[in-house]
Protein backbone atom coordinates (compact mmCIF):
# COMPACT_ATOMS: atom_id res chain seq x y z
CA UNK A 1 0.00 0.00 0.00
CA UNK A 2 1.22 3.46 -0.83
CA UNK A 3 0.33 6.65 0.99
CA UNK A 4 1.93 9.96 1.85
CA UNK A 5 2.80 11.67 5.12
CA UNK A 6 2.37 15.41 5.62
CA UNK A 7 5.02 17.10 3.46
CA UNK A 8 7.50 19.73 4.59
CA UNK A 9 7.49 22.74 2.20
CA UNK A 10 10.63 24.34 0.87
CA UNK A 11 11.41 26.86 -1.87
CA UNK A 12 12.68 25.57 -5.20
CA UNK A 13 15.62 27.35 -6.74
CA UNK A 14 16.47 28.10 -10.33
CA UNK A 15 18.83 25.77 -12.14
CA UNK A 16 19.54 24.02 -15.41
CA UNK A 17 16.15 22.31 -15.37
CA UNK A 18 12.63 23.59 -15.02
CA UNK A 19 11.77 24.32 -11.39
CA UNK A 20 8.42 24.45 -9.67
CA UNK A 21 7.60 27.69 -7.93
CA UNK A 22 6.67 25.87 -4.74
CA UNK A 23 7.90 22.34 -4.17
CA UNK A 24 7.22 20.01 -1.25
CA UNK A 25 8.80 16.92 0.21
CA UNK A 26 8.46 15.42 3.67
CA UNK A 27 10.80 15.48 6.58
CA UNK A 28 12.93 12.37 6.27
CA UNK A 29 12.52 10.01 9.24
CA UNK A 30 15.66 10.39 11.35
CA UNK A 31 17.91 7.36 10.90
CA UNK A 32 20.56 8.67 13.28
CA UNK A 33 20.37 11.46 15.87
CA UNK A 34 22.79 13.56 13.80
CA UNK A 35 20.57 13.49 10.72
CA UNK A 36 17.63 15.84 10.55
CA UNK A 37 15.66 16.89 7.48
CA UNK A 38 16.29 16.07 3.86
CA UNK A 39 14.87 18.18 1.07
CA UNK A 40 14.73 17.80 -2.70
CA UNK A 41 15.24 20.90 -4.84
CA UNK A 42 13.67 20.07 -8.11
CA UNK A 43 10.50 19.94 -10.17
CA UNK A 44 8.93 17.73 -7.49
CA UNK A 45 5.54 19.22 -6.69
CA UNK A 46 4.58 16.94 -3.85
CA UNK A 47 6.09 13.96 -2.15
CA UNK A 48 6.07 11.95 0.99
CA UNK A 49 6.69 8.72 2.76
CA UNK A 50 5.57 5.81 0.64
CA UNK A 51 3.87 2.77 2.09
CA UNK A 52 4.08 -0.53 0.23
CA UNK A 53 1.99 -3.45 1.39
CA UNK A 54 3.89 -6.52 2.49
CA UNK A 55 0.80 -8.52 1.62
CA UNK A 56 0.59 -12.12 2.74
CA UNK A 57 -2.91 -13.24 1.83
CA UNK A 58 -4.78 -10.71 -0.25
CA UNK A 59 -7.95 -10.91 1.83
CA UNK A 60 -10.01 -8.22 3.42
CA UNK A 61 -9.68 -4.47 3.64
CA UNK A 62 -8.49 -4.51 7.23
CA UNK A 63 -10.57 -1.50 8.15
CA UNK A 64 -13.93 -2.53 9.49
CA UNK A 65 -12.95 -5.43 11.72
CA UNK A 66 -15.76 -7.51 10.23
CA UNK A 67 -14.67 -11.12 10.07
CA UNK A 68 -17.21 -11.95 7.40
CA UNK A 69 -16.28 -9.28 4.88
CA UNK A 70 -12.78 -10.31 3.82
CA UNK A 71 -13.95 -12.19 0.71
CA UNK A 72 -17.51 -10.96 0.68
CA UNK A 73 -18.52 -14.00 2.69
CA UNK A 74 -21.42 -14.38 5.03
CA UNK A 75 -21.15 -15.44 8.67
CA UNK A 76 -18.36 -17.96 9.09
CA UNK A 77 -17.47 -20.64 11.62
CA UNK A 78 -15.86 -19.89 14.97
CA UNK A 79 -12.72 -17.83 14.37
CA UNK A 80 -12.83 -18.32 10.59
CA UNK A 81 -12.18 -14.92 9.03
CA UNK A 82 -12.05 -15.93 5.35
CA UNK A 83 -13.29 -18.89 3.32
CA UNK A 84 -10.10 -18.78 1.25
CA UNK A 85 -6.96 -16.74 0.60
CA UNK A 86 -7.01 -14.60 -2.51
CA UNK A 87 -3.93 -13.41 -4.44
CA UNK A 88 -1.76 -10.67 -2.89
CA UNK A 89 -3.04 -7.16 -3.40
CA UNK A 90 -6.22 -8.61 -4.93
CA UNK A 91 -4.33 -9.22 -8.14
CA UNK A 92 -6.40 -10.68 -10.98
CA UNK A 93 -3.65 -12.62 -12.78
CA UNK A 94 -4.89 -16.08 -11.77
CA UNK A 95 -7.67 -17.77 -13.70
CA UNK A 96 -10.65 -18.94 -11.59
CA UNK A 97 -9.55 -22.56 -11.74
CA UNK A 98 -6.19 -21.74 -10.18
CA UNK A 99 -7.40 -19.68 -7.23
CA UNK A 100 -8.01 -22.62 -4.90
CA UNK A 101 -4.46 -23.91 -5.40
CA UNK A 102 -3.04 -20.56 -4.36
CA UNK A 103 -5.27 -20.49 -1.29
CA UNK A 104 -4.09 -23.98 -0.37
CA UNK A 105 -0.45 -22.85 -0.68
CA UNK A 106 -0.89 -19.94 1.73
CA UNK A 107 -3.04 -22.02 4.05
CA UNK A 108 -0.23 -24.61 4.29
CA UNK A 109 2.16 -21.84 5.38
CA UNK A 110 -0.21 -20.84 8.18
CA UNK A 111 -0.73 -24.44 9.29
CA UNK A 112 3.01 -25.16 9.41
CA UNK A 113 3.72 -21.93 11.30
CA UNK A 114 0.94 -22.57 13.80
CA UNK A 115 2.30 -26.06 14.48
CA UNK A 116 5.78 -24.73 15.28
CA UNK A 117 9.06 -26.61 15.30
CA UNK A 118 9.18 -29.73 17.46
CA UNK A 119 12.93 -30.12 16.96
CA UNK A 120 13.61 -27.29 19.42
CA UNK A 121 12.33 -26.43 22.87
CA UNK A 122 9.59 -23.92 23.65
CA UNK A 123 8.38 -23.48 20.07
CA UNK A 124 5.52 -25.91 19.50
CA UNK A 125 2.64 -25.75 19.31
CA UNK A 126 2.01 -22.04 18.94
CA UNK A 127 -1.32 -21.83 20.71
CA UNK A 128 -1.89 -18.13 20.01
CA UNK A 129 -1.41 -18.26 16.22
CA UNK A 130 -4.09 -19.52 13.85
CA UNK A 131 -5.06 -20.03 10.21
CA UNK A 132 -7.79 -17.43 9.47
CA UNK A 133 -9.43 -19.66 6.83
CA UNK A 134 -10.17 -22.40 9.36
CA UNK A 135 -12.31 -22.57 12.50
CA UNK A 136 -10.43 -22.49 15.80
CA UNK A 137 -11.03 -24.19 19.13
CA UNK A 138 -10.30 -20.94 20.95
CA UNK A 139 -13.27 -19.32 22.73
CA UNK A 140 -13.98 -16.71 20.03
CA UNK A 141 -17.77 -16.63 20.62
CA UNK A 142 -19.06 -13.50 18.85
CA UNK A 143 -15.87 -11.46 19.07
CA UNK A 144 -14.76 -9.54 15.99
CA UNK A 145 -11.12 -9.50 14.87
CA UNK A 146 -9.03 -6.39 15.40
CA UNK A 147 -6.53 -5.18 12.80
CA UNK A 148 -3.14 -3.91 14.00
CA UNK A 149 -1.00 -2.16 11.34
CA UNK A 150 2.76 -2.81 11.66
CA UNK A 151 5.15 -0.73 9.55
CA UNK A 152 8.90 -0.26 9.19
CA UNK A 153 11.47 1.54 7.05
CA UNK A 154 12.28 0.00 3.68
CA UNK A 155 15.93 1.05 3.58
CA UNK A 156 18.03 -1.95 4.76
CA UNK A 157 19.12 -1.35 8.34
CA UNK A 158 22.09 -3.71 8.03
CA UNK A 159 23.55 -1.41 5.37
CA UNK A 160 22.85 1.64 7.53
CA UNK A 161 24.70 0.06 10.45
CA UNK A 162 27.65 -0.75 8.21
CA UNK A 163 27.88 2.78 6.78
CA UNK A 164 26.51 5.14 9.47
CA UNK A 165 28.55 8.20 8.52
CA UNK A 166 27.97 8.63 4.80
CA UNK A 167 24.64 8.81 2.99
CA UNK A 168 26.26 8.30 -0.39
CA UNK A 169 28.17 5.24 0.77
CA UNK A 170 25.06 3.58 2.18
CA UNK A 171 23.01 4.44 -0.93
CA UNK A 172 25.68 2.94 -3.18
CA UNK A 173 25.99 -0.16 -0.99
CA UNK A 174 22.23 -0.75 -0.85
CA UNK A 175 22.04 -0.53 -4.63
CA UNK A 176 25.07 -2.68 -5.36
CA UNK A 177 23.13 -5.94 -4.93
CA UNK A 178 19.54 -6.97 -4.23
CA UNK A 179 20.94 -9.46 -1.68
CA UNK A 180 21.22 -6.68 0.92
CA UNK A 181 17.74 -5.25 0.23
CA UNK A 182 16.24 -7.37 3.00
CA UNK A 183 13.34 -5.34 4.43
CA UNK A 184 10.70 -7.03 2.22
CA UNK A 185 11.29 -4.26 -0.32
CA UNK A 186 13.57 -4.32 -3.36
CA UNK A 187 14.16 -1.86 -6.19
CA UNK A 188 15.83 -1.33 -9.53
CA UNK A 189 16.79 1.82 -11.46
CA UNK A 190 16.89 2.68 -15.16
CA UNK A 191 19.43 5.21 -16.45
CA UNK A 192 19.83 7.14 -19.68
CA UNK A 193 22.96 7.43 -21.82
CA UNK A 194 24.24 10.19 -19.52
CA UNK A 195 23.99 7.92 -16.48
CA UNK A 196 21.08 9.88 -14.99
CA UNK A 197 18.24 7.99 -13.33
CA UNK A 198 15.05 8.02 -15.39
CA UNK A 199 12.96 5.47 -13.51
CA UNK A 200 12.92 3.74 -10.12
CA UNK A 201 10.87 0.57 -9.68
CA UNK A 202 9.93 -0.63 -6.18
CA UNK A 203 8.39 -4.02 -5.42
CA UNK A 204 7.34 -6.10 -2.42
CA UNK A 205 5.69 -9.02 -4.25
CA UNK A 206 6.68 -12.34 -2.71
CA UNK A 207 8.41 -15.04 -4.81
CA UNK A 208 5.91 -17.73 -3.82
CA UNK A 209 3.13 -16.06 -5.80
CA UNK A 210 5.30 -15.89 -8.91
CA UNK A 211 6.43 -19.49 -8.51
CA UNK A 212 2.78 -20.58 -8.34
CA UNK A 213 1.76 -18.35 -11.25
CA UNK A 214 4.65 -19.70 -13.34
CA UNK A 215 3.69 -23.30 -12.55
CA UNK A 216 0.05 -22.78 -13.52
CA UNK A 217 0.10 -19.97 -16.11
CA UNK A 218 3.58 -19.57 -17.62
CA UNK A 219 2.36 -17.44 -20.52
CA UNK A 220 0.84 -14.98 -18.05
CA UNK A 221 4.22 -14.60 -16.36
CA UNK A 222 5.87 -13.72 -19.68
CA UNK A 223 3.16 -11.17 -20.47
CA UNK A 224 3.48 -9.51 -17.07
CA UNK A 225 7.26 -9.22 -17.41
CA UNK A 226 6.82 -7.69 -20.85
CA UNK A 227 4.27 -5.20 -19.52
CA UNK A 228 6.10 -4.26 -16.32
CA UNK A 229 9.83 -4.78 -16.94
CA UNK A 230 10.76 -4.82 -20.61
CA UNK A 231 8.93 -5.69 -23.85
CA UNK A 232 12.03 -7.63 -24.95
CA UNK A 233 11.50 -10.35 -22.30
CA UNK A 234 11.12 -13.85 -23.77
CA UNK A 235 9.92 -17.10 -22.25
CA UNK A 236 13.44 -18.52 -22.55
CA UNK A 237 14.65 -15.70 -20.30
CA UNK A 238 12.30 -16.77 -17.51
CA UNK A 239 12.14 -20.59 -17.72
CA UNK A 240 14.88 -23.22 -17.93
CA UNK A 241 14.97 -26.08 -20.42
CA UNK A 242 12.74 -28.17 -18.13
CA UNK A 243 10.09 -25.44 -17.95
CA UNK A 244 10.94 -24.43 -14.38
CA UNK A 245 10.63 -20.76 -13.51
CA UNK A 246 13.96 -19.01 -12.85
CA UNK A 247 13.32 -16.81 -9.80
CA UNK A 248 16.52 -14.83 -10.32
CA UNK A 249 16.36 -14.48 -14.06
CA UNK A 250 18.22 -11.85 -16.11
CA UNK A 251 15.34 -9.38 -15.73
CA UNK A 252 14.88 -9.80 -11.98
CA UNK A 253 18.19 -10.28 -10.23
CA UNK A 254 19.91 -6.92 -9.70
CA UNK A 255 19.21 -3.22 -9.26
CA UNK A 256 19.71 -2.23 -12.88
CA UNK A 257 17.77 -4.57 -15.17
CA UNK A 258 14.37 -4.65 -13.47
CA UNK A 259 12.46 -5.70 -10.36
CA UNK A 260 9.37 -7.83 -10.92
CA UNK A 261 9.23 -9.44 -7.48
CA UNK A 262 11.37 -10.05 -4.39
CA UNK A 263 14.44 -12.28 -4.74
CA UNK A 264 16.47 -11.67 -1.55
CA UNK A 265 16.45 -15.00 0.29
CA UNK A 266 14.68 -13.69 3.42
CA UNK A 267 12.02 -11.69 1.57
CA UNK A 268 9.26 -14.29 1.31
CA UNK A 269 5.59 -14.53 2.23
CA UNK A 270 6.22 -17.70 4.21
CA UNK A 271 8.91 -15.86 6.21
CA UNK A 272 6.44 -13.11 7.13
CA UNK A 273 3.91 -15.65 8.34
CA UNK A 274 6.54 -17.67 10.22
CA UNK A 275 7.89 -14.53 11.86
CA UNK A 276 4.47 -13.55 13.17
CA UNK A 277 3.83 -17.09 14.37
CA UNK A 278 7.17 -17.35 16.17
CA UNK A 279 6.56 -14.02 17.85
CA UNK A 280 3.13 -15.14 19.10
CA UNK A 281 4.80 -17.16 21.87
CA UNK A 282 4.99 -15.34 25.21
CA UNK A 283 8.47 -16.12 26.56
CA UNK A 284 9.67 -15.78 30.15
CA UNK A 285 13.07 -15.72 31.78
CA UNK A 286 14.24 -18.27 34.32
CA UNK A 287 12.77 -16.17 37.13
CA UNK A 288 9.36 -16.19 35.44
CA UNK A 289 9.44 -12.55 34.32
CA UNK A 290 7.99 -12.02 30.84
CA UNK A 291 10.31 -10.79 28.06
CA UNK A 292 9.15 -7.61 26.33
CA UNK A 293 12.28 -6.04 24.79
CA UNK A 294 12.36 -6.43 20.99
CA UNK A 295 15.99 -7.56 20.78
CA UNK A 296 15.74 -9.93 23.74
CA UNK A 297 12.57 -11.41 22.24
CA UNK A 298 14.08 -12.12 18.84
CA UNK A 299 17.19 -13.66 20.43
CA UNK A 300 15.10 -15.82 22.76
CA UNK A 301 12.47 -17.02 20.28
CA UNK A 302 14.95 -17.10 17.37
CA UNK A 303 12.68 -15.68 14.70
CA UNK A 304 13.99 -13.40 11.96
CA UNK A 305 17.17 -11.32 11.78
CA UNK A 306 17.90 -9.05 14.74
CA UNK A 307 19.73 -6.38 12.71
CA UNK A 308 16.86 -5.64 10.33
CA UNK A 309 14.28 -2.88 10.78
CA UNK A 310 11.44 -5.29 10.03
CA UNK A 311 11.89 -8.51 12.01
CA UNK A 312 12.47 -7.14 15.53
CA UNK A 313 9.69 -4.58 15.16
CA UNK A 314 7.18 -7.03 13.67
CA UNK A 315 8.03 -9.56 16.37
CA UNK A 316 7.72 -7.07 19.22
CA UNK A 317 4.39 -5.76 17.86
CA UNK A 318 2.94 -9.26 17.51
CA UNK A 319 4.26 -10.33 20.90
CA UNK A 320 2.63 -7.34 22.55
CA UNK A 321 -0.71 -8.57 21.19
CA UNK A 322 0.05 -12.08 22.42
CA UNK A 323 0.89 -10.85 25.94
CA UNK A 324 -2.53 -9.21 26.02
CA UNK A 325 -4.21 -12.54 25.33
CA UNK A 326 -4.78 -12.31 21.57
CA UNK A 327 -5.25 -15.08 19.04
CA UNK A 328 -3.14 -13.89 16.12
CA UNK A 329 -2.85 -14.23 12.33
CA UNK A 330 -1.63 -12.05 9.47
CA UNK A 331 -4.13 -9.92 7.58
CA UNK A 332 -3.98 -7.37 4.80
CA UNK A 333 -2.93 -3.74 5.27
CA UNK A 334 -5.41 -0.90 5.62
CA UNK A 335 -5.24 2.27 3.48
CA UNK A 336 -3.42 5.24 4.99
CA UNK A 337 -4.34 7.88 2.40
CA UNK A 338 -4.65 8.66 -1.29
CA UNK A 339 -2.54 11.81 -1.70
CA UNK A 340 -0.19 10.49 -4.36
CA UNK A 341 2.58 12.45 -6.08
CA UNK A 342 2.46 12.69 -9.85
CA UNK A 343 5.87 11.05 -9.92
CA UNK A 344 4.56 7.71 -8.61
CA UNK A 345 2.66 5.22 -10.76
CA UNK A 346 1.21 2.18 -9.03
CA UNK A 347 1.48 -0.80 -11.37
CA UNK A 348 0.46 -3.83 -9.28
CA UNK A 349 -2.18 -4.32 -6.58
CA UNK A 350 -5.57 -2.83 -5.79
CA UNK A 351 -6.19 0.52 -4.11
CA UNK A 352 -4.87 0.36 -0.57
CA UNK A 353 -3.03 -2.90 -1.30
CA UNK A 354 -0.23 -1.68 -3.55
CA UNK A 355 2.58 -4.13 -4.30
CA UNK A 356 4.64 -2.42 -7.00
CA UNK A 357 5.33 1.21 -7.87
CA UNK A 358 7.37 3.21 -10.37
CA UNK A 359 8.90 6.64 -9.61
CA UNK A 360 9.37 8.50 -12.88
CA UNK A 361 9.10 12.08 -14.14
CA UNK A 362 6.00 12.28 -16.37
CA UNK A 363 6.49 12.26 -20.12
CA UNK A 364 6.73 15.66 -21.71
CA UNK A 365 8.84 17.22 -18.97
CA UNK A 366 12.28 18.58 -19.84
CA UNK A 367 14.07 16.76 -17.01
CA UNK A 368 14.45 13.28 -15.52
CA UNK A 369 14.71 11.89 -11.98
CA UNK A 370 18.48 12.30 -12.10
CA UNK A 371 18.08 16.09 -12.48
CA UNK A 372 16.39 16.40 -9.09
CA UNK A 373 18.68 17.88 -6.45
CA UNK A 374 18.60 16.59 -2.86
CA UNK A 375 19.79 18.62 0.10
CA UNK A 376 20.36 17.36 3.64
CA UNK A 377 22.81 17.89 6.48
CA UNK A 378 25.21 15.40 4.89
CA UNK A 379 24.51 15.53 1.14
CA UNK A 380 23.79 18.07 -1.57
CA UNK A 381 23.54 16.90 -5.15
CA UNK A 382 21.44 15.07 -7.69
CA UNK A 383 19.53 11.83 -7.15
CA UNK A 384 22.14 9.30 -8.25
CA UNK A 385 20.71 6.21 -6.54
CA UNK A 386 17.26 4.73 -6.22
CA UNK A 387 18.13 4.26 -2.55
CA UNK A 388 17.71 8.02 -2.07
CA UNK A 389 14.01 7.57 -2.81
CA UNK A 390 13.82 4.37 -0.74
CA UNK A 391 14.65 6.54 2.30
CA UNK A 392 11.01 7.68 2.04
CA UNK A 393 9.47 4.23 1.54
CA UNK A 394 7.87 2.20 4.32
CA UNK A 395 6.66 -1.39 4.23
CA UNK A 396 3.59 -2.48 6.09
CA UNK A 397 1.68 -5.60 7.03
CA UNK A 398 -1.32 -5.92 9.28
CA UNK A 399 -1.75 -8.28 12.19
CA UNK A 400 -5.17 -9.83 12.71
CA UNK A 401 -6.10 -10.65 16.29
CA UNK A 402 -9.00 -11.78 18.41
CA UNK A 403 -8.55 -10.24 21.85
CA UNK A 404 -9.44 -13.08 24.22
CA UNK A 405 -7.99 -11.54 27.38
CA UNK A 406 -5.20 -12.40 29.81
CA UNK A 407 -6.61 -15.85 30.61
CA UNK A 408 -5.73 -16.90 27.05
CA UNK A 409 -1.98 -16.18 27.41
CA UNK A 410 0.21 -19.30 27.03
CA UNK A 411 3.45 -18.38 28.78
CA UNK A 412 6.57 -20.40 27.98
CA UNK A 413 9.37 -20.51 30.53
CA UNK A 414 12.63 -20.45 28.63
CA UNK A 415 13.87 -19.76 25.12
CA UNK A 416 14.02 -21.72 21.89
CA UNK A 417 16.94 -24.16 21.93
CA UNK A 418 17.89 -27.27 19.92
CA UNK A 419 16.81 -30.69 21.15
CA UNK A 420 19.64 -33.22 21.19
CA UNK A 421 17.47 -35.89 19.56
CA UNK A 422 14.80 -34.09 17.51
CA UNK A 423 11.47 -35.79 17.08
CA UNK A 424 11.19 -34.83 13.42
CA UNK A 425 13.16 -33.25 10.61
CA UNK A 426 13.16 -29.48 10.25
CA UNK A 427 10.34 -28.12 8.12
CA UNK A 428 11.42 -27.95 4.47
CA UNK A 429 10.99 -24.84 2.36
CA UNK A 430 8.08 -24.92 -0.14
CA UNK A 431 9.17 -27.03 -3.11
CA UNK A 432 7.83 -24.51 -5.64
CA UNK A 433 10.19 -21.77 -4.50
CA UNK A 434 13.77 -21.76 -5.76
CA UNK A 435 16.42 -21.14 -3.11
CA UNK A 436 18.12 -17.78 -3.55
CA UNK A 437 21.92 -17.56 -3.62
CA UNK A 438 23.84 -16.77 -0.46
CA UNK A 439 23.44 -13.10 0.42
CA UNK A 440 26.44 -10.89 -0.21
CA UNK A 441 28.52 -10.14 2.85
CA UNK A 442 28.28 -6.56 4.02
CA UNK A 443 32.05 -6.64 4.48
CA UNK A 444 32.35 -7.05 0.73
CA UNK A 445 30.45 -3.82 0.21
CA UNK A 446 33.42 -1.81 1.47
CA UNK A 447 35.04 -2.51 -1.88
CA UNK A 448 31.99 -1.20 -3.69
CA UNK A 449 31.80 1.92 -1.57
CA UNK A 450 35.50 2.64 -1.91
CA UNK A 451 35.05 3.47 -5.58
CA UNK A 452 34.81 6.98 -6.94
CA UNK A 453 31.41 8.60 -6.45
CA UNK A 454 30.36 8.28 -10.06
CA UNK A 455 27.24 7.02 -11.82
CA UNK A 456 26.38 3.35 -12.10
CA UNK A 457 25.71 2.16 -15.62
Amino acid sequence: MLALNTPTPFAATAGSTAMAAASHLPARPALLPTRRLAAFRAPVRRGGAVWVAADASGNGNGTNGNAANGNGNGKLANGQVYTSFTPPGRLTDLRPGNLSGWSDTISSFFDASAAGNTDVTNDAPRHQFFNPTKPTQAPIDNKQPQFAPISWKAFPRRVLLKFPDSDEDRWRAAESTRDVQDEYCEWSVDRNAEGKITRITVTCEGPEYWAYLAATQPDTVVQLYQQNVNPAVTKADLFDSNGKYITRNKWNTNSSTGAMHLVQRNNTLSAEIELAAGASIVSARADGSVITDSQELIQCAKYGVATRFSDPFIGASVNQLARGGALIAVADPAPDGTDVSEFWTWTRGADGLRLRAVFEVPAGKCYVVGDIQQQSDTYFGPIKYGAQIIDFVKIKLTGLAFNLGPDFVFKVNGCVNPISQPASALKAAPAAVATAPQAASLDQLKTVCGRAHGHHH
